[in-house]
């Protein structure tokens, strides 16, 4: 196999040298010509220095023993179009691992395109590696585009290997690691040519390689089919959470109690002091007879804290108090200002104004930002319920992007529960939503 790699090199040089004549502009140097002359048999490195042991048909060879052509692109800055038309240019941005991005690609025309191809056409079947910036992420051509690359990309095309054999090697760690250490000789972080000609890999023969690169894209069939499924069961779980949700406020998750007190009670008790009170009639569905339906604005007193709000600028990654806003994290940060402090006598539901973002907070904090708006449970419900309730709530109001949501919170219907029953239904969502959660961890 050696010998028809070397014949086959010998071949392809002699014909690029063939045609690369004083009109392309593209001279052979003394020392390149010796070395075109020198493509005799390819001698293996000696297996006793090898980083590991490798079957006895197999051989260890530099990649500059395997290739007809190893160049990288154009160093001089190209010509390049601004419509979406013509040739594409590649750069390190456009090679990831396995795929060649289109995404975000430069384009040249046709006179810069065939300037550019006399020292670097990656073709079918290359194999094209990033040299400047994240170096090391391979990939092969698969397809018939006509390409040129600028420096920061390199193209190897093998000869007698597979070429998807190539890139997994190139992309193992033995390889990568190779990479890594030939990049750090330089003050600026790059891949040379004679860095990736130096490369070490194993060479198993030709119908091996060919199994081996079956049975990688198998596996990795298998690994995309599972992360697949893992998606799918993410939604699956969001969507049951959702469902537990639905059934809680229908009344349909844990059995009613005949010797709970009412609901009415509780109403009657919240809506005593408000004299426009009137009992709603027009309502969306049906719910158990001991439950009520009131406005969401009965349950919850609105804190104002406004003068406990500090600015981004304040916040810090360490510090003594808590700072809870209306974005995604939990936290925000800290700061050391006790005067900031908001001090719970219960715990709260904290909802974005803007965001839509629901959180319950059981611990004194600092508010972090305009739009963060405190709702403290009312004495008819429990703050937990209440939590859950709101988040049902939420993901059926109208999505105002950037706008105010909270008036349309504080408008919507909400079933309210006898007492005890709301303390049932927060234990069984609670054990509900923690087998879920354990699902959850297994799928990172």
């Amino acid at each position: 196999m050696l010998t028809q790699i070397s014949d086959e090199r010998r071949k392809t040089r002699d014909e690029r040298k063939g045609t690369r004549s004083k009109k392309s502009g593209v001279i052979l140097s003394e020392a390149q010509s010796a070395k075109s002359k020198d493509l005799g048999q390819i001698i293996p490195l000696d297996k006793s220095e090898a980083p590991f042991e490798i079957p006895v048909n197999w051989e260890w060879v530099c990649i500059d023993s395997i290739a007809s052509l190893i160049t990288d692109g154009e160093h001089l800055t190209p010509r390049r179009v601004e419509s979406f038309e013509g040739y594409y240019l590649l750069s390190a941005r456009n090679i990831q691992d396995n795929e060649i991005l289109l995404n975000n690609v430069d384009y040249v025309d046709e006179d810069e395109y065939n300037r550019i191809a006399k020292r670097c056409n990656p073709r079918k079947n290359d194999v094209l590696i990033s040299c400047s910036g994240s170096i090391g992420r391979v990939t092969v051509v698969r397809d018939d585009n006509k390409y040129v690359m600028v420096r920061s990309a390199a193209m190897i095309r093998p000869v007698f290997v597979h070429s998807c054999y190539l890139m997994y090697v190139l992309q193992s760690n033995c390889l990568q690691s190779q990479i890594q250490n030939y990049s750090k000789q330089t003050a600026q972080a790059n891949l040379f040519q004679a860095a990736i000609r130096a490369l070490q890999f194993p060479l198993p023969p030709l119908a091996e390689q060919q199994r081996i690169v079956a049975k990688i894209e198998e596996a990795f069939a298998e690994i995309d089919a599972i992360e697949k499924n893992k998606e799918l069961l993410k939604t699956h779980i969001k969507q049951t959470r959702q469902k537990i949700l639905d059934l809680a406020i229908h009344g349909k998750l844990v059995p009613q109690n005949k010797s709970d007190e009412p609901a009415s009670v509780l109403l009657e008790r919240i809506t005593r002091d408000n004299p426009h009170y009137e009992k709603l009639t027009d309502v969306p569905f049906e719910i158990p007879a001991s439950w009520e339906w009131v406005k969401y604005a009965e349950l919850v007193t609105n804190i104002s804290v406004k003068n406990f709000q500090v600015k981004s600028s304040e916040i810090q990654p360490i510090g003594t108090f808590p700072v809870v806003s209306q974005g995604q994290s939990n936290i925000d940060g800290f700061v050391d200002d006790p005067k900031k402090v908001v001090h719970l006598r219960f715990p709260i539901v904290l909802f974005g104004d803007h965001t839509k973002i629901v959180k319950y907070i059981d611990f004194d904090f600092v508010v972090g930002a305009d739009g963060t708006k405190v709702l403290e449970a009312k004495s008819a419900i429990n703050p937990k319920y209440l939590y859950f309730m709101t988040l049902n709530i939420v993901e059926k109001i109208e999505d105002r992007g950037y706008g105010r949501h909270f008036a349309l919170l504080s408008n919507s219907l909400c079933p309210l529960p006898p007492l005890a029953e709301q303390k049932r239904i927060v234990d069984r969502i609670e054990e509900i939503f923690a087998s879920l959660d354990e699902i959850s961890l297994h799928l990172v």
